[in-house]
Parts: structure tokens; C-alpha cells; sequence
């Protein structure tokens, strides 16, 4: 069962909000890939390592290195 998100992201897009976890789950699924990404922000990086999003952060910046 597709979901509004997925339908959205099958779209061309300018922007993408989201926690790493959920974008990395949507690159995961096909729903979206890295391949055009030219600027990427990352606000509260700090509070997102000190919440244990760490492996998710690395995971998600690791191919756009």
C-alpha cells in the first residue's frame, strides 16, 4: 500500500524535511535516492548525536562524501 509520502517523493522535488531515520528508511524502501542532492542542512546536529541518532547521521552522510 502506497502512502501519501511515497506518492511524493515519485515527484520531482526541491526540498526534503525530515528525521535521518525516516529519510534513510525512504532511500531504504526506493522511494527516493542521493543522486541530486546539492545542499543538505542538518539543524540540531549536536542534540540528534546526544539522542542517539549518531549511526543514523553516518549512515545517512556516508554516501555523500
Amino acid at each position: 500500500m502506497k502512502i501519501p509520502q511515497e506518492d511524493s517523493l515519485n515527484n520531482a522535488i526541491d526540498m526534503v524535511v525530515g528525521t535521518p531515520g525516516r529519510i534513510l528508511q525512504h532511500i531504504e524502501e526506493g522511494n527516493m535516492v542521493y543522486g541530486d542532492i546539492t545542499y543538505l542542512v542538518l539543524d540540531e546536529a549536536d542534540t540528534m548525536f546526544d539522542r542517539g541518532f549518531g549511526p543514523d547521521i553516518r549512515k545517512f552522510l556516508a554516501p555523500l562524501k
